[in-house]
């Protein structure tokens, strides 16, 4: 097989670093539209009274049930909502593994249990397993829950594309953002929403699907690391 002389190796690498400045470019602009859109519904630290809910999205998990450091940002952030005053409920939604005897929503109640939050005041769902399920389960909750305030906890990025998809209810919405964790989880998020929205506009309800189940497939096998639901 004939190796790739310096000329080509070096040509591609420049493409390669100009694919990837491009995308930063373009994921800064993707993330102005999120703050927008999402900074006038962020809860203030003041709010104790109003929200009384807070609905955690799921983010992953490893084929062990050990939460991915997205999801546990995600419940630290419900966990202090909790502590202020600022909800009295906390429903976790999402991560349904059926298949491997996994349910990442009870992992997640038992995490926040075991952080302090009482067993009493967490609910866990058992069958949602990606954005669009969590947003049907989160819809029948809120539904019940007349003139509360429902705070919806989960990154910029992924709250971003939930706001778009969630169905009318009549219970006022908020948001609590949970920390990215660092640059790269940041662009990973981006980059994926950005996808998300896309191929949801592009493709038709049963393509979508099918394209969820196997990007979701390709994740636990690639990177052993479960499957996400954000």
């Amino acid at each position: 097989m004939r190796t790739p002389n310096r000329h080509t190796l070096r040509a591609a690498i420049v493409l390669l670093l100009a694919l990837l400045a491009v995308d930063l470019i373009v994921c800064q602009q993707f993330n102005r539209r999120i703050d927008a859109s999402v900074a006038p519904l962020v809860l203030g630290a003041a709010a104790v009274t109003t929200a009384r809910v807070a609905v955690v999205f799921f983010h992953s998990m490893n084929k062990q049930g050990v939460l991915a450091p997205g999801q546990i940002s995600r419940l630290e952030t419900a966990r202090q909502l909790y502590q202020r005053g600022s909800v009295a409920h906390i429903l976790c939604i999402g991560g349904a593994r059926p298949q491997q005897g996994l349910f990442g929503s009870v992992i997640s109640k038992e995490w926040l249990v075991s952080h302090g939050v009482p067993a009493s005041r967490v609910d866990a769902d058992t069958a949602s397993f990606d954005t669009r399920s969590n947003l049907a389960i989160a819809a029948r909750e809120l539904a019940a829950r007349p003139g509360q305030t429902a705070v919806l906890v989960s990154t910029p990025a992924h709250l971003y594309r939930i706001l778009q998809w969630l169905p009318m209810t009549n219970v006022p919405v908020a948001c609590a953002l949970a920390p990215y964790g660092g640059f790269f989880p940041w662009w990973d998020a981006v980059n994926h929403e950005m996808l998300a929205l896309t191929a949801r506009r592009l493709l038709s309800e049963r393509a979508y699907a099918a394209l969820i189940g196997i990007v979701r497939h390709r994740r636990a096998v690639v990177k052993g690391t479960g499957a996400a639901d954000y």
